[in-house]
């Protein structure tokens, strides 16, 4: 069992849609830094939620919402982590258990399990944006190769506050998620 600040416990060997709290996961992912924190300001994965979603049609901004909200429970776990964690043989068990929460967050976001093709690869392609955005605006390295494929979005990010972060989620959330409203009550719409 798991707990977030503000919600809990959850099964992470048998999630179910109705333990996924998008609230309390918005305000988890706000508090939680990407690139293990090696970067020149605090960039937190409710920030970059925002950012991808702001790179997809519209059609598939839900998708994009939801594409990391496991990390609020697995936390964020780097690129290189996951690769070496493949090379050992032990990325098998990571991967099923990012799905089975990809799934219960999907299914109480009122989302299709699984996700359509053009939405998983809308999704990917605006991540790795995404990604080479964050590497240019809060790195001191120059843009790897892959960014020429994927060239970072045309404005700059800045640093903000984990408040500034989880309202941005949630506001994201309330536009796209309609259902969400059961989640997110109180916010103006």
């Amino acid at each position: 069992m798991i707990t977030l600040t503000s919600w809990g416990p959850i099964d992470l060997r048998n999630p179910k849609p109705a333990d996924m709290n998008l609230r309390a996961i918005a305000a988890q992912l706000a508090k939680i830094n990407r690139w293990a924190g090696a970067t020149q300001l605090p960039v937190s994965v409710a920030k970059h939620t925002v950012l991808v979603a702001s790179l997809c049609d519209i059609e598939y901004r839900p998708f994009a919402l939801l594409h990391d909200m496991h990390e609020a429970l697995l936390g964020e776990i780097p690129q290189p982590v996951k690769v070496t964690l493949a090379e050992m043989g032990a990325a098998d068990h990571l991967d099923r258990l990012q799905a089975a929460l990809d799934e219960a967050i999907t299914l109480a976001a009122g989302l299709p399990w699984p996700w359509p093709a053009a939405a998983t690869a809308a999704v990917k392609a605006a991540d790795l944006r995404a990604l080479a955005t964050e590497w240019r605006d809060f790195t001191n390295h120059p843009l790897p190769d892959w960014a020429s494929h994927y060239p970072p979005s045309p404005r700059a990010l800045r640093g903000s506050s984990w408040a500034m972060d989880e309202q941005a989620l949630l506001s994201e959330l309330h536009t796209h998620l309609p259902a969400m409203h059961r989640y997110l009550g109180g916010l103006a719409s």
